[in-house]
């Protein structure tokens, strides 16, 4: 992290700003930087600092559409200009390092006021785990008070739809809703008054911003609330920017509801009577978790659970809720959690909790599939239905539905799974708020598409625009489930935007997990994308970190595809030896297809195993089943069938899909629509490989 401590050179200090308006400062006075690109690559250099800006990353914000290579020239003119427009410092080399990957700002004797914002956020929101209430809110207000206005100014417009500036306007309201979370448990309104008003000033229409800004005026004083509405923005049609309809509900009010009430199980509750300085902490935590988890800050929320679990006793009646949470969010950092699923259901089974049992059961089932421990995985599941089955269906909560309904899918019982989801959605047994509508929407999405219902690709993406809608962010199991699906169906120039968007996502919301994800999928798109030097490193870093992720089967299978096009056969059998391994104790069921697809690539090309290959082939078939035909496999499906005069009629028994009318068509002998088709899809590396297979020899009849 940045500190504001750097040693000056020969007594000048620089200052670099970029929160509210661009411009450089040496020693109090302001320097001019001209022109509109030099401006933008000044900013550009301000947001990555201290890292290196790839001269690819400067070409994209500066000239969208330009080849990067063509455009390394112009990159290194900008650089030269912005060298001379600001001082050295007797630094050899300037101001602007030149590194191997890009350009960076040399931080010596230099302040940046976007480094100092996510220093004193970061120092924050660790002080609020470690519960040091009244720190985190004044470091929350000393990091809100550098903004003047949106990023970069009046070059805002401009770069308003960068990831860099998306993710540090996403900062910015992170901070700001839990400054008003923390004022709030400490019965503060008023001090987060100021800082709204001047957030809403430069986003008037953000709806979560302006919903806590009408709980604040309800807890302020009215004299307090008519101050703080004469300046607030106003609409054109010269109403009040307040959401219409019935007053927000203020999550800070103890609820009249005297029964329990499943929906808000394990959520923080306003302490009957605070208790000196730890209660008002450990109440001011469990409403920053909330909170955080409802908007994707899983480090955060991780953080203030496990500070709020360090100081709850084995007899507490909160722990067992507590530890499901905070297996949950274990599971999303680390992949880990059992420890704590497995003392929450203990717990929950000696209080006769059956419902909290049942949501111990299935985080248990989901940690162990992200694991690979199929088993365990299916056993949980096994433990939570018997469970569940002793009480009339209607009266299952809706979040334990949703989380069943996904567990199911991945274990491939889509039937149930669909069967669970429709139960909701359709039948009206119960009506799901949105947040469990989208999570059953999209759940119910990938199990349709095991059941090759192309339909599926249209509820993760309804999944995705209602939260968006709605939450104003996509979280990255929404948009990868969408890729999945768009993938599925033979649509990867989606897959790569939806990837783009995961992306973003996932640099200021996602979870370690996510990103685990997102490194796999990387790994492909660079692949299909015909970049293989690209593919073969992703895909190596991914499988130098193995944790028994369960995308460590998919990862396999590239790897063991490239080094066949490489020649090396050796690696490629030690590859299979271990893809064998992991499929075998993997959770995914199409993992199932990938060993014998790498065995049979590897026996099509020796001779006295090629009789091997039909058979090989023939239980890939049936892995896949009713479903569509894995991205994954591409065309090496339909050559490995032509080389073991597997006919084309027996990819009738796989769902409809381009990747399905490719391989029909390729093994037919209808090259030309073959390609067409291939090329349509979007993948690279499969049309070469078909047009390169289909000039070098001729369907066989038996094809």
């Amino acid at each position: 992290m940045h500190r504001s401590s750097w040693r000056a050179v020969d007594g000048r200090r620089e200052r670099g700003h970029l929160l509210g308006d661009l411009g450089w400062e040496v020693d109090g006075i302001a320097l001019t930087v001209t022109g509109r690109q030099r401006r933008l690559l000044l900013g550009l250099l301000m947001l990555h600092a201290p890292a290196a800006v790839p001269v690819a990353r400067i070409t994209t914000a500066l000239w969208p559409g330009r080849d990067p290579a063509e455009a390394r020239p112009a990159v290194q003119v900008q650089i030269h200009r912005l060298r001379r427009a600001l001082p050295a410092l007797d630094l050899p080399g300037g101001r602007i390092d030149a590194e191997p990957t890009g350009y960076a700002l040399r931080l010596l004797a230099l302040d940046l006021d976007v480094l100092v914002f996510r220093h004193r956020h970061h120092d924050a929101l660790r002080a609020a785990a470690e519960g040091r209430v009244d720190r985190a809110a004044r470091l929350l207000h000393e990091a809100l008070d550098l903004w003047a206005g949106p990023v970069f100014g009046a070059l805002h417009p401009r770069v308003r739809h960068w990831p860099e500036v998306t993710a540090l306007d996403e900062a910015r309201r992170r901070a700001v809703a839990t400054l008003v979370d923390l004022e709030l448990g400490l019965d503060r309104p008023a001090a987060v008054l100021p800082v709204l008003r001047r957030v809403l000033a430069d986003h008037p229409d953000h709806d979560g911003l302006r919903e806590r800004l009408a709980i604040v005026l309800r807890r302020c004083d009215r004299s307090e609330a008519v101050a703080a509405h004469r300046p607030y923005p106003i609409r054109a049609a010269g109403t009040v920017t307040a959401p219409p309809g019935p007053a927000p509900r203020d999550p800070h009010r103890t609820s009249r509801h005297r029964g329990p009430d499943p929906r808000r199980a394990g959520r923080p509750q306003p302490p009957a009577h605070a208790d000196g300085d730890s209660a008002a902490a450990r109440w001011a935590l469990l409403r920053a978790a909330d909170f955080a988890e409802r908007m994707g800050g899983h480090g955060q929320a991780l953080d203030c659970l496990a500070a709020v679990l360090a100081t709850t006793g084995p007899d507490h009646p909160d722990r067992a809720r507590l530890l499901v949470r905070l297996a949950d969010q274990r599971a999303r950092d680390s992949g880990a959690g059992t420890a704590e699923a497995r003392e929450a259901a203990r717990l929950f089974a000696q209080r006769g909790d059956l419902l909290g049992t049942v949501e111990a059961e299935l985080t248990t089932a989901r940690i162990a599939w992200c694991r690979s421990d199929r088993a365990a995985a299916l056993d949980a599941l096994a433990a939570a239905r018997r469970l569940l089955s002793s009480r009339p269906r209607t009266t299952w909560p809706v979040p334990l539905v949703a989380s069943l309904a996904g567990l199911l899918a991945v274990t491939r019982q889509p039937e149930a799974a669909v069967d669970q989801a429709d139960a909701v959605l359709r039948n009206g047994e119960r009506t799901p708020d949105d947040a469990d509508r989208n999570r059953l929407l999209s759940n119910r999405g990938i199990a349709r598409l095991d059941l090759g219902d192309p339909g599926g690709l249209h509820d993760c993406l309804t999944a995705m625009t209602e939260h968006e809608r709605l939450a104003g962010w996509v979280p990255v199991v929404f948009a990868v489930n969408a890729m999945d699906a768009a993938a599925g169906l033979g649509d990867l120039p989606r897959y790569g935007r939806l990837l783009d968007r995961a992306r973003a996502t996932a640099g200021t919301r996602g979870c370690p997990q996510d990103l685990r994800y997102l490194a796999a999928a990387g790994a492909w798109w660079a692949f299909w994308s015909g970049d293989r030097a690209d593919a073969q490193r992703r895909v190596r870093s991914w499988l130098a970190h193995d944790d028994g992720h369960f995308l460590t089967d998919q990862c396999l299978y590239l790897e063991g595809r490239l080094q066949l096009r490489r020649g090396d056969r050796g690696g490629a059998a030690q590859t299979l030896e271990r893809l064998t391994e992991q499929s075998r104790r993997g959770s995914r069921w199409h993992a199932r297809a990938y060993a014998p697809m790498l065995a049979a690539a590897l026996a099509a090309g020796r001779s006295g195993t090629v009789r091997r290959v039909p058979a090989l082939v023939e239980e890939a078939i049936d892995v896949i089943g009713a479903s569509f035909l894995p991205p994954e496999i591409g065309v090496e499906l339909p050559i490995l069938m032509r080389a073991a005069g597997v006919p084309a009629t027996a990819l009738s028994r796989i769902a409809s899909s381009p990747w399905r009318d490719g391989a029909e068509a390729y093994l037919r002998g209808y090259h030309h629509q073959a390609t067409k088709l291939y090329r349509t899809i979007g993948s690279r590396a499969d049309l070469s490989l078909c047009r390169r297979r289909v000039s070098a020899r001729p369907p066989s009849d038996r094809a």
